[in-house]
């Protein structure tokens, strides 16, 4: 997976708290060899991610996934958004 910061990327809860949303997108992307096998293995690597990410961590949608050409390779991509709420002293 590709980790890009999201907008708005840090938000603070209320001012005086130290406490701020964090905002991510994770890009996931996977060979296109058949387009029903490159969709079942970016599932799997969807809810992998799911199931990787520590508590606390809020999850967001997922896009439908997208042919992306990358060169020479063709890809299936989605993207998910991500969010925590963290505290800073």
């Amino acid at each position: 997976a590709i980790v890009i910061p999201d907008t708005p990327y840090i938000t603070p809860l209320s001012i005086g708290t130290g406490k701020y949303r964090v905002k991510f997108r994770l890009t996931f992307a996977v060979a296109m060899t058949s387009s029903q096998a490159a969709l079942n293995t970016l599932e799997d690597l969807i809810f992998a991610a799911y199931d990787a990410l520590p508590v606390g961590y809020i999850l967001g949608e997922v896009s439908d996934p997208r042919p992306v050409n990358l060169g020479q390779a063709d890809l299936l991509a989605a993207e998910m958004l991500v969010e925590v709420i963290t505290q800073v002293n």
